[in-house]
């Protein structure tokens, strides 16, 4: 995706990176305090870590530093952006293996956002959002 390369010169020159063997990592993409800390409580206690950005701008910063993430929990509206772009940023960088786009979101985003990864209504239930991120997980690794 020429976008990329275009917006971040620091990725423009990195190789994809290789999948690391280390402990399984969990990104979650979401604005609102409230929901990303009730997204990591119903994924505590998988044996993961985890790390957390609020934004388009912290996550496109964190793809700078060369991450990766076996799977990141994406929502679709950002406060500054979408996050499916983030989504498709996170791919192109090699920084992801599986996306679970978790939104509130049933309009025409949603199908861009299944066309990145598994989605989970943010109605479906805590259950339904633990089984996406374990069958990620699975995939991924």
């Amino acid at each position: 995706m020429d976008f990329l390369a275009d917006s971040n010169p620091a990725l423009r020159a990195s190789p994809l990176r290789a999948r690391p063997r280390g402990e399984p990592c969990v990104l979650i993409v979401e604005d609102d305090p409230a929901v990303a800390r009730a997204i990591h409580r119903v994924l505590s206690n998988e044996p993961w870590k985890f790390r957390s950005v609020k934004s388009c701008e912290e996550a496109r910063t964190l793809i700078a530093t060369l991450p990766y993430f076996d799977v990141a929990v994406i929502d679709i509206h950002l406060k500054d952006g979408s996050g499916i772009e983030v989504g498709q940023e996170l791919l192109a960088a090699g920084a992801m293996g599986e996306a679970v786009i978790f939104s509130a979101d049933l309009g025409t985003d949603s199908e861009d956002a299944r066309a990145l990864g598994t989605f989970v209504h943010k109605t479906e239930g805590p259950e339904r959002l633990r089984d996406a991120v374990r069958s990620a997980m699975d995939r991924a690794r």
